[in-house]
């Protein structure tokens, strides 16, 4: 294999795994971010849910199972309650 060609082909592997690694760094910040804002919404309003999936290259948070609590101000007891299966949120952009 000719030198210029094996070097070609080292610096592109290198630099698709530099790639792959900052698109995994860069959910893992969004989702420690997201996850960190969801549960410090207000105290009237709490938010459960089982996992967030985020996908920084398509723009897309899908939350898993949330159960999201609405609770008086002054009696904080549950005024509303809703369940639901699964929140998808495409085309985010920054």
């Amino acid at each position: 294999m000719d030198k210029r060609l094996k070097k070609g082909l080292i610096i592109g592997a290198l630099i698709v795994l530099v790639l792959a690694i900052g698109v995994l760094v860069a959910n893992s910040v969004v989702e420690n971010k997201l996850k960190k804002a969801l549960d410090n919404i207000t105290e009237t309003i709490k938010i459960r849910y089982q996992d967030i999936h985020v996908n920084s290259l398509t723009g897309s948070v899908n939350i898993m199972q949330p159960k999201i609590s609405v609770y008086g101000k002054t009696t904080h007891t549950i005024i509303a309650q809703l369940e639901l299966n699964e929140i998808v949120v495409k085309n985010l952009r920054y």
